[in-house]
């Protein structure tokens, strides 16, 4: 009924507006939560880094997965294909984003494929804020990157979500 109302870029556009929201909502309080409350204290985690910075680049993680994942639902005909889509694609994602074990230790051909992968990005742009303190100057071109990847399964997502509904009409 919505499709009705409003045209697909409207609803694509409404969908990834609630995502963005969603994720100021839920991130921001989190983060000065855990600042403020005197977890990170009475959990002994050092954060060296700004976590301002941090929540910038998790929102950008956010539009990525998911443009990632209206890419895989345009993919997946029902609800039991894009499941198994998901696990076909983030298992693999995350095992070999670095998160898990060091990219050092994979074969030279697995870090270069990875290097399109969001994850990848995500867990060196972590890393470099939390744990070494990087500012912005230092990761300002892994932010890029990462949104640059979100905007191609964002648009090739909207290309085949287009077309899809064009062979209905």
């Amino acid at each position: 009924m919505f499709w009705a109302v409003a045209g697909r870029t409207q609803a694509a556009e409404g969908k990834l507006a609630t995502s963005f929201f969603a994720a100021e909502i839920g991130l921001d309080p989190i983060s000065a939560f855990a600042k403020n409350s005197g977890a990170l204290d009475l959990l002994h985690v050092p954060i060296h880094g700004s976590l301002w910075l941090f929540t910038a680049c998790m929102v950008i993680f956010l539009f990525t997965t998911t443009s990632l994942g209206i890419l895989l639902g345009t993919v997946g005909r029902t609800m039991p294909q894009f499941g198994l889509l998901m696990l076909i694609i983030l298992l693999p994602l995350e095992m070999l984003s670095g998160g898990v074990t060091p990219r050092e230790s994979m074969p030279d051909a697995v870090q270069n494929i990875m290097l399109l992968a969001p994850t990848t990005h995500f867990v060196s742009l972590a890393q470099a804020v939390l744990y070494r303190g990087a500012d912005f100057e230092i990761v300002w071109r892994q932010m890029a990157v990462l949104f640059v990847i979100g905007c191609v399964f964002f648009l090739w997502a909207l290309t085949r979500f287009r077309r899809t509904i064009g062979a209905m009409a």
